[in-house]
């Protein structure tokens, strides 16, 4: 028997992971350009952080740099940056920082369309203007750079938010820029740079504008964290509409306050635009105070098409996170699934299945930004016995599910998956429907795994 629709949504790629856990970063500055503090009009002198006018050192004009109300990440407010005409950078000012160890910085940027230079978040010496950036060009692809090189390239969306971070270790000399969680390769800083006390800005460079070509980029959520490495979490699907709602829930146990910009990814990897109460974003930025928590469940209608997609969250500390998938029959809810964060991606997995009822789903992800996994599913029955198998190959960044009844049908016995590069995998049961749950991780630690007969 096929699995139902709702099943099958709900299979699709139900799957949490999560990076290695680090220290609690120390929050140095953060703003969503919000009431009081800023007020509509030019950002210049509305906030003593903005300390450094590179722009007016560099013959820029900072007036070009407007807190507006008409396009925002999130709250009421944003920064409108208009480019310049010339090869002025940075029209905005920073603070200055003196980094013992790990900075990273993140702001959310929005722009209509390509064609013009953006230099979304910037490192740099004021007094002799050297930059470390994380910048877009004019084809839409970010990248970090030195005066020696720059990393692999990154595409982003137009007419959707896009979030940047730019982590900088002055301590081991790398930089590293994320531009909504894929990372670019990491650069070494050339040695003159790794120690002083550094600036943090951000803005346009004039250069690259082209003819008839948007010269706006909004800016949002802009934070500054010192002295611990981002904990990345990844969520492999969320469904919304169809019956379903998907609740994202964030929990900040520590003494310390953790800010999460979580990116929201439609199947082909684009920006996806999700509905919360605070409105339709495909990015959001939520700062956790000490003991302070999230729980915020999706807004869609119940009678639209479902939509499904993955999401990614970048925090600067460790947080217990997971996600909650809640469908519904004539507005009442019938039936959930909680997913608990797995620690890491590996290449092997051992988990129970039966394909009773098309009673197991797995849902798997590669995490991976630059290469493809091959992946293969193998089923056994109760007596060790191969039944069938199934290949399949999944892009950097995509996510799938399948359903043990189409490897092997009438058995029970257990899934045996394999990949060539690491992946996330999670199987889920379904065989008191529509009860469902989740199985136990399957993960593998080492090369263990069964020989196949």
């Amino acid at each position: 028997m096929m699995m139902t629709k709702f099943m099958h949504a709900v299979f699709f790629g139900i799957l949490l992971f999560v990076g290695s856990a680090c220290s609690q970063a120390q929050g140095l500055f953060s703003t969503g350009f919000e009431p009081p503090t800023y007020a509509p009009g030019n950002i210049n002198g509305q906030n003593a952080w903005f300390m450094y006018d590179r722009a007016s050192a560099s013959g820029g004009n900072a007036a070009n740099a407007q807190v507006e109300n008409t396009i925002k990440n999130s709250g009421s407010q944003a920064v409108a940056v208009t480019a310049l005409s010339s090869s002025a950078v940075m029209p905005l000012r920073s603070v200055q920082i003196s980094p013992a160890g790990p900075i990273d910085a993140s702001i959310s940027m929005y722009i209509a369309s390509t064609g013009t230079a953006w230099y979304p978040v910037c490192f740099f010496i004021p007094p002799n203007g050297v930059s470390l950036c994380l910048s877009v060009d004019t084809l839409g692809n970010a990248s970090v750079s030195t005066a020696s090189g720059a990393s692999s390239l990154v595409p982003i969306s137009v007419g959707v938010w896009n979030s940047f971070r730019l982590h900088l270790d002055l301590i081991a000399g790398t930089m590293t820029g994320y531009a909504n969680g894929a990372a670019t390769s990491s650069i070494a800083l050339p040695s003159s740079l790794t120690s002083g006390s550094w600036s943090v800005g951000f803005g346009s460079l004039g250069a690259g504008v082209g003819s008839g070509t948007s010269t706006i980029a909004d800016f949002d959520d802009l934070s500054v964290t010192a002295g611990s490495s981002s904990t990345p979490y990844y969520f492999s699907d969320l469904a919304f509409g169809g019956g379903f709602q998907t609740t994202l829930t964030l929990i900040n146990y520590s003494p310390q306050a953790v800010t999460c910009t979580t990116n929201f990814y439609s199947d082909t990897g684009g920006a996806l635009s999700v509905p919360f109460a605070q409105g339709a974003i495909s990015t959001r930025t939520d700062v956790l105070p000490a003991g302070g928590s999230v729980h915020d469940p999706t807004t869609a209608s119940l009678s639209a098409a479902v939509a499904e997609g993955w999401a990614q969250s970048t925090c600067t500390g460790s947080v217990a996170a997971s996600l909650l998938y809640r469908y519904y029959v004539n507005g009442v809810a019938t039936s959930e699934a909680g997913v608990n964060a797995e620690t890491s991606p590996t290449t092997e997995f051992a988990t129970f299945a039966q394909a009773a009822a098309n009673s197991t789903g797995i849902a798997y992800a590669n995490p991976s930004t630059t290469q493809s996994a091959t992946i293969t599913f193998e089923v056994y029955s109760e007596a060790g016995t191969k039944l069938g198998s199934q290949v399949v190959t999944l892009g950097p960044l995509q996510h799938s599910s399948v359903n043990v009844g189409t490897i092997a049908s009438n058995f029970v016995g257990f899934v045996k998956i394999t990949s060539t590069t690491p992946i996330i995998s999670l199987s889920l049961n379904a065989e008191a429907f529509p009860v469902i749950s989740s199985l136990p991780p399957g993960d593998l630690p080492s090369s263990t795994m069964l020989v196949t007969p």
